[in-house]
């Protein structure tokens, strides 16, 4: 990003500003058209985009899902990218939209009239942004410097809240689950040791990893095949990935280490 000499600070943070602008410019026209948000700011009213970027149909899942992706990058390059200059990082509105994200949900109320086709796409797309919001923030939490990390630490059981309330949510889509176990395990080794507050949500959160850890077993497709089922089971079970056991296992070492 270009800036005159002396004006880089105020560049780099109207940049991080403007960036944050379009995640919730784009997210209400998102949802414009299909909920109700359950949390009202009129902050989250945006006129414009900031960035000059071209709007994305609100109906073309897809366009939807590459935008929020595009967005979040950039911020995360505004966050990762060393500066010559001391940038006051608001981490407060980072917060902000991270936590409206994470409250837009298959429980948020549906407006009259919506048919279910359009919303099940919506839906589709949204958790592909809750997927991008949680890995966003663990993204910075590990690799970002010690000042932006450390001033998480304030919200990090609001975080694991809104963490707990989307996986009630999330209509056992497993790589969201898996993105939300990730920044849990994140969050709780940067507090290092939970207070007995976090200990109902974390309880939550632990019966969705036991979940993912349990093989999967039976049958789909053809009922042709239930006899092959009955005579030997064994075959149709589907083992745990390797990838799921990874993040499960940091998530219970993560606890574990912090309770």
């Amino acid at each position: 990003m270009a800036a005159a000499k002396g004006n880089e600070c105020e560049e780099w943070r109207s940049g991080l500003l403007a960036t944050i602008n379009d995640l919730h410019f784009t997210m209400s026209k998102t949802i414009r058209m299909a909920i109700d948000e359950d949390r009202k700011d009129e902050s989250y009213s945006f006129q414009s985009l900031a960035l000059g970027l071209e709007a994305v149909s609100d109906t073309n899942p897809m366009q939807i899902i590459n935008r929020f992706s595009t967005l979040f990058k950039l911020l995360s390059t505004f966050l990762l990218t060393p500066t010559k200059f001391a940038v006051k990082i608001p981490i407060g509105k980072i917060v902000d939209l991270l936590e409206r994200f994470f409250t837009i949900t298959r429980h948020s109320t549906i407006r009259l009239g919506t048919e279910t086709t359009a919303s099940e796409l919506l839906f589709f797309a949204l958790d592909n942004v809750h997927l991008q919001s949680a890995s966003f923030l663990a993204k910075i939490l590990t690799k970002a410097n010690s000042t932006i990390t450390q001033s998480f630490l304030p919200h990090t059981e609001s975080l694991i809240q809104y963490v707990e309330i989307l996986l009630s949510s999330s209509a056992n889509n497993a790589d969201l689950e898996l993105a939300l176990l990730h920044l849990t395990a994140t969050l709780l080794d940067l507090v290092k040791v939970a207070p007995a507050t976090y200990v109902s949500h974390l309880t939550t959160i632990a019966a969705v990893a036991f979940r993912l850890r349990q093989p999967e077993q039976g049958i789909t497709g053809s009922p042709n095949l239930i006899p092959d089922y009955l005579t030997n089971p064994a075959v149709f079970i589907k083992p745990v990935s390797p990838h799921t056991t990874q993040i499960v296992s940091k998530f219970f070492a993560s606890i574990i280490k912090s309770t």
